[in-house]
């Protein structure tokens, strides 16, 4: 791809490594993965294109340089998108309830997949995984709520068939792994983790000097 273009990359191999190089300069979201969902959300993108990749730079005055801890954990969470997505099975109408009257409940939990999977997971993954829990805890107390044996059934088997599956792999991220013990106070938008987790090499973008 052109890399001249705001958020234009390119691969570039060095010492053995394969690197990728996103220019950012004039691009409104920045060059900080850990500070703006957008500039994260784009690399994850960027990440799903190319493949395996040992290190992210971000280009604009200064270029931010991210190691490979930093770009195996955003690596894992393009490879768990791309893994969820090719499972046609999760996605499987016959996996959102038991039918025979709960089909009514199918539109807002096939929102709710594709919203985890294709949006917050790519700009926000431990508030994807925060996302997640609170849907699964729903879920059950729903199962205690629902009067009808069809609809507790109906929970039942959405969370056995969607919703534990997504958590078991999500659970294997090493980014939700170093995170977990602390998502409790964890607010929407709040990005202070990230901060403390992607703490990236700072450099002069040479090229503009």
């Amino acid at each position: 791809m052109e890399k001249k273009k705001i958020c234009g990359y390119e691969i570039v191999q060095e010492g053995g490594e394969r690197i990728l190089k996103v220019n950012c300069l004039g691009c409104p979201y920045g060059a900080s993965i850990e500070g703006n969902e957008e500039c994260m959300a784009r690399t994850v993108d960027k990440l799903l294109e190319t493949g395996k990749v040992d290190r992210i730079v971000l280009a604009e005055a200064y270029e931010n340089e991210y190691g490979l801890e930093h770009t195996r954990m955003l690596s894992e969470v393009a490879q768990l998108i791309q893994d969820i997505v090719q499972n046609q099975k999760l996605f499987a109408y016959e996996n959102l309830g038991v039918g025979g009257g709960d089909e009514k409940l199918y539109p807002q939990r096939s929102y709710f997949i594709q919203k985890l999977l294709l949006d917050k997971l790519r700009r926000d993954p431990l508030g994807a995984y925060i996302y997640l829990l609170n849907a699964i805890e729903n879920e059950k107390v729903n199962m205690q709520k629902y009067k009808t044996p069809k609809f507790k059934a109906s929970s039942e088997h959405y969370l056995k068939k969607v919703l534990s599956p997504i958590k078991g792999m999500m659970d294997k991220l090493e980014l939700i792994q170093k995170a977990k013990d602390h998502l409790g106070g964890m607010k929407a938008g709040d990005r202070s983790l990230y901060e403390e987790m992607f703490l990236p090499i700072i450099r002069p973008n040479f090229i503009l000097t």
